[in-house]
This record gives C-alpha cells, structure tokens and sequence, in this order.
C-alpha cells in the first residue's frame, strides 16, 4: 500500500508531541518585563485583584455618598 505524503515536513513533525512522536523537548522560556516564576506572577495577580477591589469599593461608597446627599437635600 503507498502512502500519500501530506506535506514536505515529513513523519516527525506530523506527529510530534502525540503518542506516535517524540516527546517535545522541555527547555525553559524566558518572558521579558514580567514575573519571572509563576509564584511571582501569582503574587502580583493577587495585589492586583486587591488593588482593583478596593478601588471598586470606594467608587461605591462614594457613589452611595453623593446619592445619600442628593436625597436629604
């Protein structure tokens, strides 16, 4: 039986990665400007979330503020 060759790649690359393949090769990547472990970047995702939370509360209290003023007048 012939088989069809699909692309000019060939075999490795068509099932690499897969259970037919080779196994990838782990090697580190490295992302510039940002945390440099993923224990960093939880970190600061969290003061973030914090940041953004607290910022939210008080553009709420302030809103009931003005809405509290508006109905006493």
């Amino acid at each position: 039986m012939l088989k069809k060759k699909h692309s000019k790649t060939g075999e490795e690359s068509r099932f690499q990665g897969s259970l037919l393949g080779k196994e990838p090769e782990n090697h580190r990547i490295v992302i510039e400007g940002g945390p440099k472990t993923i224990r960093e970047w939880q970190i600061m995702a969290k003061e973030q979330a914090a940041k953004a939370a607290s910022a939210q509360n008080s553009r709420d209290q302030s809103h009931r503020d003005s809405q509290d003023t508006i109905m006493t007048t």
